[in-house]
Parts: structure tokens; C-alpha cells; sequence
């Protein structure tokens, strides 16, 4: 239900590898006292691997079907089978390349024309240097200026390019998801004409009226709740407990029904996808779904600001 942005990366497995380190220190230390290395070795492997496993599941299926595990683990070999005490140098090496290559990517992505061999040749001879003409690097630099600004422009509009393929790729796999959510609201209102519809299109059934004061846009709140697809399957819930979060902290629908209930109120609110996750969902939601979500208002916090 709230937004949350899962970041794949080096980083978060840099954080697990810290984590796995703690129990190596400790397994090093009694390495004397019968522990074998090829133990910890394997676990080490067996631990990691799974966690990187972990993050690319979480990775989008477009990103996914460009890549391949069997080139990543030669990637990966390439590096380990290296001693990283002796061939610093060498790593050192790759890291900076593979830093530069994703802007070179991104030039040649956005059209740019650029010659790999030259930039190796011309990168390796200016490092290869004692020392820095620096009369000769300013006058290369303001000539790089000029360049690196045509680019820029060249990259910017392929950005929106393909933000607007994106959106409208996303809109067209929105719309069945849309049409059926509501076609689904209408039956239900038709089935139960007690439910009512909010000016922004929200629609929603009273369970029980609650009693006190209601929450406003900052106020933070308690609540219990269960989120589920048309079809009735359970995408998101709360678990039975009454958890707090902030009532603009969630998606606009259903910010909107909880400043509707008070203490006690529980609601079944119906939110189309323009007030919930839009065309482009979430990893468990579709483009263009409507959510259905059982809420149990359980207490109002009110912000400070309310409370002074």
C-alpha cells in the first residue's frame, strides 16, 4: 500500500556481505579449533547467493529479459579468481570502466556516435603521461563543453522519448484492468445500493459508523485493513494488527475513505487505479487496476501541528 521503491544494486548486497561477516569473524577466530575453510567458504556462497538470488527477483521482468545469469556468474568469476592484494591495479581498472561505460551507453543509446577504440587509445595515452599539460587540457576542455552540451540535449530527448513510449505502452496494458474494475464497482453498486461514490470516484460501503473525531490530511492513524484484486485474492493486509501511518503517506483513494471514518468505523472502499497506483502498478498490482480494501479505523493520531 505504500509506495516503496526497491533498490537492486551492489550497495544492498555490500549489506548483506557485512551481515554474513559478523559470524565470520567469529568462525575465523576458532578456525584453529576444527572449522574448515571449505565450510565456511561454502555457507558464505550458499548465504550470498541466495541473497543476490533475492534481488534479482526483485528487478522488473523487462530489465530481466535482457539479462543472463550465465554471464553474469562469468563476470562474477572473473573478479573472484583475482588476488586482490597483487591485481588492485587491474580491479581498480575495471571498476572505473565499468562506471564510464554506462555513460558511454547512455551517448550511444540517445545517438550519439562514438568510437570505443579511439576513447581506449586517447584515455590510455593521457594516464600514460608524467604530467598534465594544463594550457592544453583547458582549451580541450572548453571544446569538450561544447560537445558534452549537443549531448545532452541528444540524451534528454531520447529520455522523453521513451517516457512517452513507456506511458503510452502503459496505458494500453491499463486499459482492459480499467474497464474491468469498473464494470466490477458497478455491479456491486448495483447489487448493494447502500455503496456510495465520492466526487473523485472512490466508492465505498459502510460497514459500522464509528464515533469522534475524524482525520485530516496530516493527522496520522491506526488502522487495520486488507487489500485485495477484483477477483478477491489478497494482495496486501495489515495482518490483523493496527498499524499507524500518516493518511497522505498512502495512495490518494484510500487517504481520501479514511478521512471519512472515525474510531470504530470499518469500510469497504472501492479505489480505480487514477486513485491508487495509475497505469503503471506495483510489483503485485497491475496497470490500471481497481483495489478493493476492508478498513477497520482504530484510532486518530492527531498530528502535532492539530495538536497545539
Amino acid at each position: 500500500m505504500k509506495k516503496i521503491i526497491v533498490a537492486f544494486g551492489v550497495a544492498a548486497v555490500a549489506l548483506g556481505f557485512a551481515s554474513c561477516n559478523k559470524g565470520a569473524e567469529n568462525t575465523s577466530a576458532a578456525s584453529d579449533n576444527g572449522i574448515q575453510a571449505d565450510s565456511l567458504s561454502m555457507l558464505l556462497g550458499d548465504v550470498q547467493g541466495a541473497s543476490y538470488l533475492g534481488y534479482w527477483d526483485q528487478m522488473p521482468d523487462t530489465m530481466k529479459a535482457k539479462l543472463s545469469k550465465d554471464e553474469f556468474l562469468a563476470g562474477f568469476k572473473a573478479v573472484m579468481q583475482k588476488d586482490y592484494n597483487k591485481d588492485q591495479a587491474y580491479l581498480m581498472g575495471m571498476s572505473t570502466a565499468m562506471q564510464l561505460l554506462g555513460n558511454v551507453s547512455q551517448m550511444e543509446d540517445a545517438g550519439v556516435k562514438f568510437n570505443r577504440s579511439e576513447y581506449i587509445s586517447h584515455f590510455s595515452n593521457a594516464f600514460k603521461q608524467d604530467s598534465v599539460d594544463q594550457a592544453g587540457m583547458t582549451a580541450k576542455n572548453e571544446q569538450l563543453t561544447l560537445y558534452m552540451n549537443e549531448v545532452q540535449g541528444l540524451m534528454m530527448k531520447k529520455q522523453q522519448e521513451m517516457q512517452q513510449q513507456a506511458m503510452k505502452e502503459a496505458e494500453a496494458k491499463a486499459q482492459p484492468n480499467i474497464k474491468a474494475g469498473k464494470e466490477y464497482v458497478e455491479k456491486q453498486k448495483k447489487a448493494d445500493p447502500s455503496i456510495k461514490t465520492t466526487e473523485s470516484g472512490v466508492s465505498y460501503k459502510v460497514v459500522n459508523e464509528g464515533s469522534g473525531a475524524k482525520p485530516g490530511k496530516t493527522d496520522n492513524v491506526k488502522v487495520k485493513y486488507v487489500g485485495k484484486h477484483i477477483n478477491g485474492e489478497e494482495f496486501d493486509s495489515s495482518r490483523g494488527e493496527a498499524v499507524q501511518f500518516n493518511v497522505s503517506g498512502v495512495v490518494p483513494g484510500f487517504g481520501e475513505i479514511l478521512q471519512l471514518m472515525a474510531p470504530g468505523a470499518k469500510y469497504v472502499a472501492y479505489i480505480p487505479a487514477d486513485k491508487a497506483y495509475g497505469n503503471h502498478g506495483t510489483n503485485n498490482i497491475e496497470p490500471g487496476e481497481t483495489l478493493v480494501f476492508e478498513i477497520e479505523m482504530v484510532e486518530v493520531v492527531p498530528s502535532a501541528s492539530a495538536a497545539k
